[in-house]
């Protein structure tokens, strides 16, 4: 019976995160970068602002995937969070917290916890409850040989143009080569055509941007004059765009946090972790309501990424093993490099 239970609640767990995963529940995401917690809109189905298609879909997608709904069905939006808020009272895994809620204004919501598995799996102790906040961050740290070169991919107007691979944990990212950065290394953007649009925003790229890749992350430093935005797995939650600071070091991607998503999605806890940085340069400021055509974009991870995610499901044993035998040492990398600062 206890295994039968493990097995029904796994499910659900492997679903809700699969749909918050997703984005497409209006409201439905993560509470917290560490992605341990969830939010889900909770607003009455009486109010005369409730729209069953957008407030109810995430309950109503729950009963479709276990077969509890079917077209006709005079059952309504009522039941289907009945359901739903059962079966995570049921769950083990689950936990709702209160404190975290807002059950006033237009938009009222709950938040829940993903709790440890309540079954152990090969490899793995749950006894010291992994997963739970900023604290578990800090338990899963990159192989010692990984390879943090850094993997470029240029874009002009949706088509790829050009790649690069950095060996070094520094270097800039620049229209035109100079001899002036103090032997730190430059990744020139390829040349298009002078008649295309991307020429004229190239020629005012000038400074560029910095760049460093380590064991710790991916961190960026904007010298251009012109609106550089941003996105990455750690992005912060609403719609952006994020655009990056004027000489500022911005850190955009956190190895930990990938090996973390890494270790649960191997024991099929999650998806598979996301690791590229997506950086976009603008003629113009984009903002919320008016978001103008990105002319040049350039994607970005580490090398260490890509590999570990295609990798043999034995692979990802020894992996998996390695990961969670690693503590966490003060690193001798920093942050940003001198350069970034």
């Amino acid at each position: 019976m206890a295994s039968g239970r493990a097995r029904c609640t796994r499910k659900l767990r492997n679903w809700v995160v699969e749909q918050v995963e997703s984005g497409q529940f209006p409201g439905v995401c993560w509470d917290d970068a560490a992605k341990t917690m969830f939010r889900i809109p909770w607003k009455h189905a009486g109010k005369q602002d409730f729209r069953e298609d957008q407030d109810a879909a995430f309950f109503k997608a729950w009963a479709i995937f276990k077969g509890k709904f079917k077209e006709g069905d005079t059952e309504g939006p009522a039941i289907w969070k009945t359901r739903l808020r059962c079966a995570f009272n049921k769950s083990p895994e689950f936990e709702e917290v209160p404190e975290n809620a807002h059950r006033d204004g237009a938009e009222p919501y709950k938040v829940y916890r993903l709790l440890p598995p309540s079954g152990t799996l090969p490899g793995t102790d749950t006894t010291e409850a992994p997963f739970q906040g900023d604290q578990v961050s800090l338990e899963y740290l990159p192989p010692p040989d990984s390879d943090y070169s850094l993997l470029l991919t240029f874009i002009y107007g949706g088509r790829v143009v050009g790649e690069a691979q950095v060996q070094s944990l520094d270097c800039r990212l620049v229209a035109e080569p100079s001899g002036s950065q103090c032997g730190m290394e430059q990744v020139v953007f390829p040349k298009p055509d002078p008649r295309e649009p991307t020429q004229r925003l190239l020629s005012q790229i000038e400074r560029g941007v910095l760049v460093a890749s380590n064991s710790r992350g991916l961190f960026v430093q904007r010298l251009c004059p012109i609106p550089v935005s941003w996105n990455a797995p750690q992005a912060p939650p609403g719609p952006g765009p994020h655009l990056l600071p004027s000489n500022e070091c911005v850190e955009l991607f956190r190895t930990n946090y990938f090996c973390r998503d890494l270790a649960r999605y191997f024991q099929g806890l999650g998806p598979p972790p996301k690791f590229q940085v997506t950086l976009n340069f603008w003629e113009e400021s984009p903002s919320p309501n008016h978001t103008p055509k990105s002319l040049i974009t350039v994607q970005m991870e580490q090398a260490f990424a890509r590999h570990l995610l295609e990798e043999t499901p034995e692979e990802q044993a020894a992996t998996l093993s390695l990961l969670q035998s690693l503590g966490d040492p003060s690193s001798s990398s920093p942050l940003c490099s001198s350069y970034l600062l």
